[in-house]
Formats: C-alpha cells, sequence, structure tokens
C-alpha cells in the first residue's frame, strides 16, 4: 500500500499528462505537382478537432491549431484539400481536384501524427 501511495504522489508532483504532440508541414502534390492555393484541413478521428493550413507558392503548408498553435495532438486524421482564393498573395487554384478529397466523409487521405516533427505531402488527383 505504500508503495502504490508512493507512485501516486509521484504522478502528482510530476503529472500524469500523457498527451504527446507533433508538428506537421509537407507539400500538397496535385499529380504530383506541388500546387499553391489549397486550404488543407487535418481532422481528429478521435474527436472530430481540427488543424488548418494553406500551401503556397511552392505547394508547402504548414498546420495550426486555434491561435497558430503548431503543436497537434498525435493521432489519426482524416485530411480534406479545399481550393482557396483567400490566401494572401496566391490565387485560385484552376486545377480541378477530384470531389473525394472536399469533404471529410469521403476523403479517402487519412494521415498519422506522431510525437516530434512530421513531414507529411499530401497527394491528390485532378477530376476526370
Amino acid at each position: 500500500m505504500k508503495t502504490l501511495l508512493a507512485l501516486f504522489s509521484i504522478l502528482l508532483i510530476y503529472g500524469c499528462d500523457t498527451q504527446s504532440f507533433g508538428t506537421v508541414r509537407g507539400k500538397v502534390l496535385v499529380d504530383q505537382n506541388p500546387t499553391a492555393g489549397f486550404e488543407v484541413r487535418f481532422y481528429s478521428v478521435e474527436d472530430g478537432s481540427m488543424a488548418i493550413g494553406s500551401s503556397n507558392i511552392d505547394g508547402t503548408y504548414l498546420i495550426a491549431r486555434a491561435r497558430g498553435d503548431l503543436n497537434i495532438p498525435v493521432g489519426e486524421y482524416k485530411v480534406v484539400i479545399i481550393p482557396s482564393g483567400d490566401i494572401e498573395g496566391i490565387p485560385m487554384p484552376t486545377v480541378r481536384i477530384s470531389p473525394e478529397f472536399l469533404e471529410a466523409s469521403t476523403s479517402p487521405l487519412i494521415k498519422t501524427i506522431k510525437n516530434g516533427e512530421n513531414n507529411i505531402d499530401l497527394e491528390v488527383t485532378t477530376s476526370s
């Protein structure tokens, strides 16, 4: 019993938060070509929370949660890619991606965020 109380005391002192976080960056590749002007949304499979980013002129993106927090909880995420005209200095993409990538319910993109830095390229195809 004393051992159990000692272990409990240690957990209280040092905390027992098991949540791990990672940062996520990568490229949006449309038919294998880096492409700008897309909003990238990662939806947690576990709780539905969202992290968001946008692809820059060279197709790179960096996702963040509310208030620019780059620490994303580890786990599986459903990924949605949406063309956007609201990215500063980048025109609306003229390429049309397959509609399945536009909604979380239909997107085949499921990515795992691990503890630490994650480089996750997102490959999508154009609509036929």
